[in-house]
């Protein structure tokens, strides 16, 4: 099943001709269904559609497993902030705080 599961992930990809990040969301109690966390996480992300929020473009199921295939972005604030070195200036950190504060604000 596993394989099938990356032929489907590898078809998603093949489809989209872009690169895509993958969350992988393991299915303890398969008799008990999709974990309300997950649910909740899903519900909300279909819903969300702004420049701040990463968007959640499709929803694989294999067994045992979920896959959340999201939009790709090559740097994350960890990275950012590794490569900037030693720290940000006043400017930068305004502008960092107003794009997440917009984003917070569209979820709420």
């Amino acid at each position: 099943m596993e394989e099938a599961i990356s032929d489907q992930i590898l078809t998603i990809y093949v489809c989209l001709l872009q690169v895509v990040a993958l969350k992988k969301i393991k299915i303890e109690y398969c008799n008990e269904g999709i974990p309300s966390t997950a649910l909740r996480e899903i519900c909300l992300l279909k819903e969300l559609d702004h420049p701040g929020v990463v968007k959640l473009l499709d929803i694989v199921h294999g067994e045992g497993k979920l896959y959340l295939v999201f939009e790709y972005f090559n740097l994350d604030m960890k990275k950012y902030l590794d490569k900037m070195g030693k720290g940000l200036d006043v400017d930068q950190v305004k502008s960092i705080m107003w794009q997440v504060l917009k984003g917070l604000l569209h979820c709420h």
